[in-house]
């Protein structure tokens, strides 16, 4: 005959077992549904540095649930990153990492005030005085490199190419040229012109 304490202890070893029958079948369940929870990348996972509308979740297709971002990217920092997914389906999570890319693909801004400057020969000319900026959108402002100072590889600097003799009456053309970090290039020109009869723009000469 079995005692009140026999009975209470195979109660609760029947209890017991069928808790862990019940966790093995809700992990099997849920493992089940993990498993199903798929999502197609698309292959284009690029973005301009500085695009204030980019919908991370528009790289994904064919998505077996509900769809959240964890970590979004942040396109105001160059380079590779990761954006973290979470999807949702009858109440289990599966988070997906997606790598993107943000690149800098736009080329610096030269500002020049005049096109063509005029000179009265004789007259000294500094061609730094024509030129009003040189930025750009990721790097801000560049700082000038002699040509001579210049070595392959160099980048986030101007340089300005071409000579002018302002004891020679004549046509010379400036060349102002940028690159930034990302090897973006960009070049603009002007015109001085040394004249014997004393026309001169806005721009002081000494």
């Amino acid at each position: 005959m079995q005692t009140g304490q026999t009975v209470r202890l195979k109660f609760l070893m029947s209890v017991l077992f069928l808790a862990i029958l019940c966790i093995a079948g809700y992990s099997y369940r849920n493992k089940i549904i993990f498993n199903s929870i798929t999502v197609d990348v698309n292959d284009n996972r690029v973005v301009e540095f500085g695009t204030s509308s980019y919908d991370s979740i528009a790289m994904l297709s064919n998505v077996s649930g509900d769809v959240s971002i964890i970590k979004d990217v942040n396109t105001n920092k160059v380079g590779e990153q990761v954006v973290l997914f979470e999807i949702e389906k009858s109440n289990v999570k599966k988070h997906v990492p997606v790598s993107i890319k943000v690149v800098d693909s736009v080329k610096p801004i030269i500002e020049l005030k005049k096109d063509t400057v005029y000179v009265s020969v004789g007259k000294s000319f500094d061609v730094f005085s024509n030129i009003k900026s040189v930025t750009d959108n990721v790097d801000g402002k560049l700082t000038f490199k002699k040509n001579e100072e210049i070595i392959d590889g160099d980048t986030n600097y101007y340089t300005i190419n071409g000579f002018v003799n302002t004891n020679q009456i004549g046509k010379y053309s400036i060349e102002v040229k940028a690159v930034d970090k990302a090897e973006n290039i960009s070049s603009k020109k002007f015109n001085v012109v040394v004249t014997s009869h004393g026309r001169e723009n806005s721009i002081k000469s000494t």
